[in-house]
């Protein structure tokens, strides 16, 4: 079986919707039972403290979280919930992976997304076999290529909803109410302009070492990577470079378009 790369948190309870609303950068009221959202956790100050996907069982909404983030957003939630009538809890029924498409679609017994790119699926459920499931690292990969950031105790609080390219996946309403760092968000959607991006970029002859430095025509460059996976790099970079080739001791970071 591949290693377990995400939870599924479940909010339950007749305050479900009105509670997770003052939450999320997603619109709740668009969950339902048949398709996955994605969405963010911000803090006060608009900083993604993680990055999740969603939908609604017959009795709860389910959070897919990044295994890392999965007890710090449970004591979090459990701060904001005050008199709100809701129960919040790992799940220990279905479990999330990832296999290529039309592998164990008999077996899903909850939801499955689809993710083009690469031909492969994410499934949700209680699971009879384990035969196909992806391992972690070629999830990982499989996720990259799909143009997915996951925001996990590594990179949490470090990067706006834009800086992760979240407001062109939509994993933000700018229609729905306030929610925890709502105010900046907005903001930068209407009235700022978004000045660092993440960039996906395929990497020639080598990973970069550790605290390699990148140069842009002889210049030095500030870049902060978010995750690397075999040969693809994903970083937020200042947009005024984000299409040119980034070097580095031992190679070259090549931008990828994926037309996100």
């Amino acid at each position: 079986m591949n290693d377990k790369l995400f939870e599924i948190i479940l909010v339950s309870g007749e305050d479900q919707i009105d509670f997770l609303q003052g939450q999320i950068t997603q619109d709740i009221e668009k969950i339902n039972t048949s398709s996955i959202l994605n969405g963010a956790f911000c803090n006060p100050k608009g900083r993604v403290i993680s990055t999740c996907q969603l939908f609604k069982m017959q009795s709860a909404i389910a959070i897919i979280i990044p295994q890392s983030m999965a007890e710090p957003l449970i004591k979090r939630l459990n701060l904001y919930k005050l008199r709100s009538k809701v129960s919040i809890e790992k799940s220990s029924q279905i479990s999330s992976y990832c296999i290529k498409n039309n592998e164990l679609f008999n077996e899903v017994t909850t939801i499955s997304h689809k993710l083009p790119r690469t031909d492969h699926s994410e499934v949700i459920g209680d699971f009879k076999s384990d035969n196909f499931f992806l391992t972690a690292l070629e999830w990982r990969e499989v996720r990259v290529k799909n143009g997915i950031i996951d925001i996990d105790i590594k990179n949490s609080e470090k990067f706006t909803p834009h800086m992760l390219n979240l407001d062109l996946t939509n994993a933000i309403s700018f229609r729905k109410g306030c929610y925890v760092g709502q105010e900046i968000i907005a903001r930068t959607q209407h009235i700022g302009k978004v000045k660092r991006r993440a960039v996906y970029y395929n990497l020639t002859n080598s990973s970069p070492p550790d605290n390699s430095e990148f140069s842009l025509n002889g210049n030095p460059v500030t870049i902060s990577i978010i995750t690397i996976v075999n040969n693809t790099m994903v970083a937020v970079v200042n947009t005024s470079i984000s299409k040119e080739i980034l070097k580095f001791e031992g190679g070259h970071a090549v931008p990828i378009n994926l037309d996100i």
